[in-house]
């Protein structure tokens, strides 16, 4: 996936029973509903989130969890790969940079590296 585009995760429940809940995951914990964050469902036991803007820190692990109304959990996950456009060779980071054509980009890099 590349920086600054969207994608969307779904995991599909055998339903019924409907489940209590519907929980992601990512390396990082929890993830919330948010203006970054859609979080949906079908109606038909399809749930999905989507992630607009995708960035660096999206890479890795996700997971749903469903729970059931008696507790019990069942999860699937996925792993997101995220594709840097520009790499800084010296540190292996990845620049993030919203709004930078490719030959300012190139500028920045060339000064920082002075």
């Amino acid at each position: 996936m590349k920086i600054g585009t969207a994608v969307t995760l779904s995991c599909q429940v055998a339903v019924p029973p409907w489940p209590a809940t519907i929980a992601w995951y990512n390396s990082s914990g929890h993830v919330e509903m948010s203006e970054k964050y859609h979080i949906m469902e079908d109606g038909l036991g399809g749930y999905s989130i989507e992630i607009y803007p995708v960035e660096v820190v999206d890479e890795g692990e996700w997971k749903c969890m469903a729970t059931s109304l008696t507790g019990v959990k069942g999860i699937t996950s996925s792993t997101l790969s995220v594709v840097c456009k520009f790499h800084n060779w010296i540190t292996g980071l990845c620049i993030q940079q919203v709004g930078k054509t490719p030959r300012q980009l190139a500028t920045l890099l060339i000064y920082s590296l002075r």
